[in-house]
């Protein structure tokens, strides 16, 4: 277990050993053309109530049938294993099933649904693999949870992401923040496990991209982010890009952590990568999301913000290594910030079970250099299209088949 704050001492008998370090060169085994577009779902000759509107990267999940669940316009909406439309879900309301500006979706290993809500809402609703609701509940009202941060001077901000494999077995991303520093006080990031009422944290640690002042603030990833999802047989692998990461005579290396929930050794991936330095045009698209501002106030506290960015910045030469976390039943895709012919992320591919390096691809990303890929599941790919950029695409959800290559021989 990492950890990168200090509250976790009085729980320090929680960490599992560590089993030992998985060694990886920079040498890369790259599969090209390594995707292949087999369909696309919520657009074209599909009834109305399918057509998507707004569907986000944290709003699509897939279960072991295939069938594709996308959260958009406050409804379930489902899709079939070929793309076609199969059903909704809920819709729009504050009642059981019924969901209020929700746009996070998980399916467990056990098939367990978890919708959850991205405001201050901090709605959580679960649904069994037959799609039968069983609980809604709101975040903050999980007191164990909350008195376990409580306890530790500590307010719990707002679940990330929420994982159930049944109705009493959890996994949370949380956001924690000091109790008493206020909205520019230290914040932390924290996977935790909840299960029958017995709380573990699996890993801990300090906020490292937030810049504020004044009680307005922004994050940029490439500052450092804790990046995880889930594996299978109740397992979970994850990265702080900041604390993660050594810098020797030999390289820059980054760690990947794989921690299982009922316990048991640690296994830590190391992985050898080359620093990308930081431009402005990384923060462009933040820039320009506030080119309309016209409330004086606003535009001043823009201004006042944007001068900190700039200051903060001016001390950063580097961006961390990861982009972005992707777990495969039993396989790692690391994304880092390498990129070739401005569209295309270095992405390198672990087997989990024995942390081994398997290959690399270059993975599709979005204007101003976002990852593109955002779910993959059983061999296969998924991208919510580009639809917020400069020139953008019909709201969609494109399914690829991934070249058994990029798994290893078999």
């Amino acid at each position: 277990m990492r950890l990168a704050s200090q509250f976790l001492a009085a729980i320090c008998l929680l960490t599992p050993a560590t089993a030992g370090t998985r060694d990886g060169s920079q040498d890369h085994n790259v599969i090209e053309n390594f995707l292949s577009l087999e369909w696309e779902a919520g657009t074209g000759d599909v009834p109305d109530d399918f057509i998507l509107a707004r569907p986000g990267e944290e709003g699509i999940a897939v279960d072991r049938s295939g069938r594709l669940f996308v959260m958009d316009e406050d409804r379930m909406k489902v899709f079939d294993s070929t793309g076609g439309p199969l059903q909704i879900v809920g819709g729009p309301g504050q009642g059981p099933g019924e969901f209020e500006n929700c746009r996070r979706i998980t399916i467990s290993e056990t098939g367990f649904l978890t919708v959850s809500s991205g405001n201050a809402i901090q709605t959580v609703h679960v649904f069994s693999p037959e799609l039968e609701f069983l609980d809604r509940y709101n975040y903050r009202s999980q007191e164990r949870l909350t008195g376990f941060f409580s306890e530790r001077e500590r307010r719990a901000s707002r679940p990330r992401r929420v994982v159930s494999y049944s109705l009493n077995d959890r996994m949370y991303y949380v956001e924690t923040r000091d109790r008493a520093g206020g909205f520019a006080g230290p914040r932390w990031e924290t996977l935790v496990h909840e299960s029958y009422g017995t709380i573990q944290v699996l890993c801990d640690y300090s906020v490292t991209n937030f810049i504020s002042i004044e009680g307005v603030g922004t994050s940029f990833d490439f500052l450092g982010a804790l990046h995880s999802d889930v594996l299978e047989n109740r397992r979970v692998v994850y990265s702080h890009t900041v604390f993660d990461v050594e810098q020797t005579e030999e390289g820059s290396f980054y760690l990947l952590r794989i921690e299982r929930l009922d316990g048991g050794d640690q296994v830590v991936i190391r992985r050898r990568y080359t620093p990308v330095p930081v431009v402005d045009d990384d923060i462009a698209p933040w820039r320009e999301g506030f080119a309309d501002i016209s409330d004086p106030r606003s535009r001043q506290a823009f201004e006042d913000l944007s001068r900190e960015v700039d200051r903060r910045l001016s001390d950063t030469t580097h961006k961390a290594p990861l982009a972005r976390l992707l777990a495969d039943r039993h396989y790692i895709f690391a994304v880092t910030y390498t990129m070739r012919d401005g569209s295309h992320l270095l992405t390198d591919v672990f087997e989990a079970d024995t942390g081994a390096y398997l290959s690399s691809v270059y993975m599709p990303c979005h204007s101003y250099g976002e990852p593109g890929i955002s779910l993959i599941r059983d061999g296969f790919a998924y991208e919510v299209s580009d639809y917020w950029s400069e020139e953008p695409e019909e709201p969609t959800v494109r399914r690829y088949r991934i070249d058994s290559r990029v798994y290893g021989p078999h």
